[in-house]
């Protein structure tokens, strides 16, 4: 089982879709299996839509988990009303309004924080949740998050 080592919530601007997908496959080409949670279907097609259209050369490989398809994948959209039971997945990207009871399976989750209100509050209740906990939690914008772990691989391909 995996140790929570990160939390760290990224606050989106609009348009998110193609940097959430970016996210995504930073953390798939460096070999982690990432788990997406949404709070419903459309946000897993748009985040499905958007890992197929987000790059033209690049392909994650990724699956939406439901009833009638648990097939396992590096990078699993799921919707928060039906949370695979897996413990092989180091990174949660939480695009949903709830905090999963198995969190703490993760190495590292990351809490998306649309610019949005009612999101922005669901999220600082997380943020407390988090806290409560006694967890160190890091805060960015997520184009910064994404930019960093860009520059990070670009400096170990040039090392």
């Amino acid at each position: 089982m995996l140790k929570l080592s990160e939390i760290q919530f990224a606050l989106a601007e609009e348009p998110y879709l193609n940097l959430i997908s970016k996210l995504i496959n930073f953390y798939y080409k460096n070999n982690y299996k990432v788990l997406v949670l949404c709070d419903n279907q459309d946000d897993l097609e748009q985040i499905d839509e958007s890992l197929w259209s987000f790059d033209e050369i690049s392909f994650v490989p990724h699956n939406i988990y439901t009833q009638n398809n648990m097939t396992l994948s590096p990078v699993l959209i799921a919707n928060k009303d039906l949370i695979p039971n897996i413990y092989s997945y180091n990174v949660l990207i939480n695009l949903s309004d709830i905090i999963p009871n198995k969190y703490i399976n993760f190495k590292k989750v990351i809490e998306i924080v649309k610019d949005e209100e009612i999101r922005k509050n669901i999220s600082r209740n997380h943020y407390k949740f988090y806290k409560s906990q006694g967890l160190e939690i890091l805060t960015t914008k997520l184009e910064d998050l994404v930019n960093t772990n860009s520059e990070n691989v670009s400096t170990k391909e040039n090392a």
